[in-house]
C-alpha cells in the first residue's frame, strides 16, 4: 500500500473496536488518479443519501457547470458514431447507495458484448451529476443537515463514485459507462454554453433522458427519487424507477433492458445446445436449469491470449493415476497436491495450462503477464478445493453446483476472483485463506546498524597546558553519514494486522480486483504507480493465503520472489512502484 497516506481524525469515534473505521487516503495533487480501498461498511439509510442530494439541490451550492466537459475535451468517449442500446440515466442518490450493484452490472455487459448482435445498454451520467458528486465529495456544507458520520460516510460513497467512474470512461466505443455530451441537451446554452431554462437539478437530469427519446431512441431514468419518477414519467419517461433492496445484476438488466437479456440467453442457449440458459460463468447462478452434468465452455475472448499445452513434468513421486502440477514464473516453482479426478467433473490432476507470456516492453504487457500467471497459479486448485467441498456437503446437488461451477481450464484472472468472492464459504476458500495466513511467518526486517560509540573525551596529562588541550569542538553539526542503499524489498513499520483481520481485509479487497483484472490491458499503460502497488500486493497476499492454505506449508518465499520479478519489470518500463513489505 502507499506509504503516503494521511491520517484524518474523525469526530465520531467507534464505540467497540469491532465496528466499520473510515479510512481516507490522500494522493496529493493527482486526484483523479486516487485508489480508494473497499471496505465493508454499513452504508447510510436510503432517506439520508436522498436527503443529502436533495440538501445541496435545494441550497445550489454547486460548482458550476464547465463549457467543454473534461471527457469531450480530452477525447475519450470514441467518436459517438456508434449505436447505442438503451441509455440508463443515473441519478446522483443511485451512485452513491448501489455502486456495489452498478460494478457488477458493468462487469456482468463487459463480460458479454459479443455474445449478442444487439447493442448493449450504456450507463449515462449527466453532467450536473458529476457536479453534484463533487460537491458532495469535497464539501462540508451539510453539518446543520447531517450529523458527523453520517457526511463522512456521504463523502466516502462520492468519492467511490467519482474514482468508478473515471476508471471506466474510456477510448472504447461505445464505453458501458460514459457522460453526457455537450450537445445532448433539450435546452438552450447561453454565451458562456451554460444550460439555461432548467428550474433545478431535477430537471437537468431529465433533460438528459428526454434527449434520447426525442429520436425514437431508448431510455430508462435510474433514481431513488419518487417525485422524480413521476414528473419523468408524466413528461414521456416511462421507464423511471429505482433499485429494489436484493436486486442483482441479472436482475436489473432484465428491468432495464429486457430485450437485450433475452437475447442473451438465446443466443447462448444457441451456442450450447441449452435452451435459454446464459452464457456460463463461474458466478453462481440458482435459478439455472440443473438438467446437464456436464459444465459448459464459458466464450471468453481469447483472441489476445492462446493458451498452449504445457511441457511434459515428470512426476516427483512414481505414481500411477496422478500427476503433480508444477506451476512456475520463470525459474520460480511450486509444487502441488495429488488428488484423484471425480468422474463427471473437469480433470483435478492434469497439469495447469501454461501461461504465454509477452515480452515487457509497455506496463500493459505485464499486466498481461501476471494475469497469465495469477490463472495458471490458482484455477484448477480452486476448481478442486470447489468441487471437493461441495461433494461432500451437497452431493445430491452435484448436477446443479457442477453447472454453476463452469470448467477451469476456460477461465481468465478475472473468472478466478469472481468464483473466489462466489464460493468464498460455501467452497471452504475463507478456511483455507485462513489457514494459509496463520502459517505465514512474520516478515524479516532487516536489521538496523549498530549506533556508534561516542568518541571518548580527550585527556591532558600533567605536562599539557590549556593551549595544548584538544580545541573545543565546532558549533557546525559533524556531517550525516552516507544514506544507506534503499531496502529491497522496502520495510515497513506498520504493524501486521492478525490473520483473522488479514482474511477480512483479503475478502473485501477481491471486488476491486476482480474489476482491475477485467480491465483491458491497454488501459492499464495509464495507470498511476499506487495503483499498481495495490493491485501487486493484493495478488501477492491472495497468493500466500491461498498457496499456503493448499500447501499447508511455507509459500512465501516463492510468491515474493515472483512478485518482485513484475516489480522490477514494471519499473524497468518506466512506473516506480515500490511495494510495501507489511503485505509480502
Amino acid at each position: 500500500m502507499p506509504a503516503y497516506a494521511d491520517l484524518i481524525p474523525q469526530p465520531a469515534r467507534a464505540s467497540s473496536s469491532n465496528e466499520p473505521v473510515l479510512v481516507t487516503l490522500t494522493l496529493g495533487p493527482h486526484d483523479l488518479e486516487e485508489v480508494l480501498m473497499e471496505v465493508e461498511e454499513i452504508l447510510p439509510p436510503a432517506e439520508e443519501v436522498l436527503d443529502a442530494v436533495q440538501n445541496l439541490r435545494r441550497r445550489d451550492e454547486l460548482v458550476e457547470e464547465e463549457m467543454i466537459p473534461w471527457w469531450e475535451s480530452e477525447g475519450s468517449q470514441g467518436d459517438g458514431k456508434a449505436k447505442e442500446g438503451t441509455v440508463i440515466v443515473l441519478d446522483t442518490n443511485v451512485l452513491l447507495r448501489h455502486l456495489s450493484l452498478l460494478q457488477s452490472f458493468v462487469i456482468l455487459l463487459q463480460q458479454h458484448h459479443q455474445v449478442t448482435e444487439a447493442s448493449p445498454p450504456t450507463l449515462l451520467i449527466p453532467h450536473i451529476v458529476i457536479s453534484e458528486l463533487d460537491g458532495l465529495k469535497n464539501s462540508t456544507r451539510l453539518a446543520d443537515a447531517h450529523d458527523s458520520r453520517t457526511r463522512a460516510s456521504i463523502s466516502t460513497l462520492a468519492r467511490r463514485a467519482t474514482s468508478w467512474i473515471l476508471s471506466l470512461i474510456s477510448t472504447s466505443n461505445p464505453p458501458p459507462v460514459r457522460g453526457q455530451r455537450k450537445d445532448e441537451t433539450l435546452l438552450p446554452r447561453d454565451a458562456t454554453g451554460r444550460q439555461v431554462g432548467a428550474e433545478n437539478n431535477d430537471a437537468l437530469v431529465l433533460d438528459a433522458a428526454l434527449w434520447h427519446l426525442k429520436d425514437g431512441g431508448k431510455a430508462v431514468l435510474l433514481t431513488e427519487d419518487k417525485n422524480l419518477c413521476l414528473r419523468a414519467r408524466i413528461e414521456g419517461v416511462e421507464e423511471a424507477f429505482g433499485v429494489k433492496d436484493g436486486e442483482d445484476e441479472r436482475g436489473l438488466l432484465e428491468k432495464v433492458d429486457a430485450e437485450f437479456a433475452r437475447r442473451l440467453k438465446e443466443r447462448s442457449g444457441s451456442q450450447t445446445g441449452v435452451a435459454s440458459e446464459e452464457p456460463h460463468s463461474p458466478t453462481r447462478r440458482r435459478q439455472g436449469s440443473a438438467a446437464s452434468s456436464t459444465p459448459r465452455r464459458p466464450r471468453i475472448d481469447r483472441s489476445t491470449s492462446v493458451r498452449s499445452p504445457p511441457p511434459p513434468q515428470a512426476p516427483s513421486h512414481p505414481r500411477s493415476t496422478a500427476t503433480p502440477i508444477p506451476l512456475s514464473s520463470s525459474n520460480h516453482h511450486l509444487d502441488s497436491m495429488e488428488l484423484e479426478p471425480p468422474a463427471d467433473a473437469p480433470p483435478l490432476t492434469s497439469p495447469p495450462l501454461a501461461p504465454t507470456l509477452k515480452p515487457i516492453f509497455a506496463p500493459s504487457d505485464v499486466f498481461f503477464n501476471l494475469s497469465e500467471i495469477l490463472t495458471s497459479f490458482i484455477a484448477a486448485r480452486l476448481y478442486r478445493q470447489v468441487f471437493e467441498k461441495l461433494q461432500t456437503d451437497r452431493p445430491r446437488e452435484q448436477a446443479r453446483w457442477m453447472e454453476e461451477l463452469g470448467d477451469w481450464r476456460y477461465w481468465n484472472a478475472g473468472e478466478c476472483v469472481t468464483a473466489l468472492r462466489e464460493w468464498w464459504a460455501e467452497g471452504g476458500l475463507e478456511d483455507v485463506c485462513r489457514r494459509g495466513l496463520e502459517r505465514e511467518p512474520e516478515p524479516k526486517g532487516e536489521a538496523r546498524p549498530p549506533k556508534p560509540k561516542p568518541a571518548p573525551p580527550s585527556i591532558r596529562g600533567t605536562q599539557s597546558s590549556r593551549w595544548a588541550s584538544t580545541p573545543p569542538p565546532s558549533r557546525r553539526s559533524p556531517s550525516p553519514p552516507p544514506a544507506p542503499p534503499p531496502l529491497s524489498p522496502r520495510a515497513s513499520h506498520r504493524p501486521r494486522l492478525p490473520p483473522s483481520k488479514r482474511v477480512v481485509a483479503l475478502h473485501s479487497f477481491l471486488s476491486s480486483l476482480q474489476a482491475s483484472l477485467l480491465t483491458p490491458a491497454a488501459q492499464t499503460n495509464n495507470w498511476s504507480a499506487p495503483r499498481w502497488e495495490v493491485l501487486i500486493e493484493g495478488i501477492g497476499e491472495l497468493l500466500i493465503a491461498l498457496l499456503g492454505g493448499w500447501f499447508d506449508g511455507e509459500v512465501e518465499g516463492s510468491v515474493r520472489a515472483v512478485v518482485r520479478e513484475w516489480e522490477g519489470q514494471l519499473r524497468g518500463v518506466g512506473v516506480q512502484v515500490e511495494l510495501d513489505d507489511v503485505r509480502l
